[in-house]
């Protein structure tokens, strides 16, 4: 393996390396986004069903949605942790040349990356039923959910193998096999669901999703070590694989946090646009449509930031193998250059949904929704009138820190998220939403 990202014009070795990741990194967004849609249109009667009838009332709630909200957040955090790690650690080690390394931090990642999803699928698996009540499911929904929650948490373990094939392949400079592994394996999830749930419902989805990240993980895992055989060494000692894993957890731990603090972030401002207990009906109606249109302008910010997250893992990758290459200044200048790319990208992307909104909302509405179709595109364009100025500085910042994390610098780039999308988004947002409670306006979104 050669560090090709410490070679030739910076530009464009991270334009040519970054693009294909972007577009892989959005083909794996879309794994949810495909399912609930699916989900929601095809699946008998509604999406809480597994082939057997259901009430009307189970598709206010997808079991699917609902299973991909609670069963994959603690090993989907775990996972982009050690991906995180890995990056850090071999793109390092392909910039400095160290061929033997490289192939002993390859071997030995992917392994701790298998087991720990085996574990975390184990634990997420046993307690499914106690997830599923503790979300309050509907009781027509609650066993359904509870199947498609076992399904998807014992197979986490083909998330952590693709996660980690795809990671590896980053960290030393290929981003053509994560695309074709990614998008393969979206196109067999959806070509898989579309079959399934018409018999089997969200259960059909959850065993679609599983068996097509399977299928592609191993593809990937194969890929690599035949287009690479000076990777088949001998993992070496138990203690070695011990202290490599202790490493990657020391690195990758800082990483998962800095993804649940913006997923803690998403939480919060959802808790905030639920209504009081004494709220009157009106109130109640109006929180309930913004928290709808908050709900499907997430689903499109998620297409935006798998978006950057593509930008960041090409500026990792750069960062790592210039740094190991001892080629700092380079490394400086290519993260830059990545969180610069993406900014302009997530102008034209913010421009789009901010002229596009009122187009788009009614694609993701499930069909109760639609009955107040005008309220919830009403809000929804209002949110994306507001938050799409700030898109660029969101993917400067997620670029930079990704760049960081290459560096493997994952405590300070945590830090920084943490008080940004955690302590100050707090203060900020209980400070407004008290001045709007103090001036008697009503619901303010």
């Amino acid at each position: 393996m050669k560090g090709e990202l410490t070679q030739g014009p910076p530009l464009r070795r991270l334009a040519t390396f970054g693009l294909p990741l972007v577009i892989g990194s959005v083909a794996h967004a879309l794994f949810n986004l495909v399912d609930v849609w699916l989900v929601g249109r095809y699946a008998p009667s509604s999406g809480a069903t597994d082939g057997g009838s259901t009430t009307s009332g189970a598709r206010r709630r997808s079991p699917q949605s609902t299973c991909r909200a609670s069963s994959t957040s603690l090993p989907m955090l775990v996972a982009n942790g050690i991906s995180v790690a890995t990056i850090a650690t071999v793109s390092r080690a392909v910039g400095a040349g160290q061929t033997r390394r490289c192939a002993e931090l390859i071997n030995r990642s992917l392994l701790v990356a298998v087991l720990l999803g085996f574990l975390l699928a184990l634990v997420t698996g046993a307690t499914a039923r106690w997830q599923i009540e503790a979300l309050n499911v509907p009781r027509e929904a609650h066993d359904v959910a509870v199947r498609c929650l076992q399904i998807l948490s014992f197979g986490s373990v083909t998330m952590f193998a693709l996660l980690q094939v795809t990671a590896i392949d980053r960290a030393a400079g290929r981003s053509v096999p994560p695309l074709i592994v990614l998008t393969g394996a979206n196109i067999v999830n959806a070509a898989a669901a579309i079959y399934a749930i018409p018999r089997w419902g969200a259960v059909g989805a959850a065993w679609a999703t599983v068996l097509s990240r399977g299928l592609f993980a191993l593809i990937g895992i194969g890929w690599l070590y035949l287009q690479f055989p000076e990777l088949r060494v001998r993992l070496g000692k138990f203690r070695d694989v011990l202290l490599e894993a202790k490493e990657l957890i020391r690195v990758g731990t800082p990483a998962s946090l800095q993804i649940f603090s913006r997923a803690l972030a998403v939480l919060l401002v959802t808790r905030l646009l639920a209504p009081d207990q004494d709220a009157n009906e009106q109130a109640t109606a109006e929180a309930t449509d913004a928290t709808a249109a908050y709900g499907v302008a997430l689903r499109l910010e998620m297409i935006a930031m798998f978006a950057c997250a593509g930008w960041g893992t090409a500026g990792a990758a750069a960062v790592g193998q210039n740094l190991g290459a001892g080629q700092t200044q380079r490394a400086i200048r290519m993260g830059w250059l990545a969180a610069g790319v993406t900014a302009i990208g997530m102008v034209i992307l913010g421009a789009a949904f901010y002229l596009l909104a009122p187009k788009i909302f009614p694609f993701f509405l499930e069909e109760e929704q639609a009955q107040r179709l005008e309220t919830i595109v009403r809000y929804g364009t209002e949110y994306f009138q507001i938050v799409a100025f700030a898109y660029a500085f969101v993917g400067i910042g997620i670029v930079l820190a990704e760049a960081m994390n290459g560096a493997g610098a994952t405590r300070i780039s945590f830090m920084i998220d943490f008080v940004a999308y955690v302590v100050l988004l707090t203060i900020l947002s209980f400070v407004l939403r008290a001045s709007t409670d103090a001036v008697g306006s009503g619901y303010r979104w």
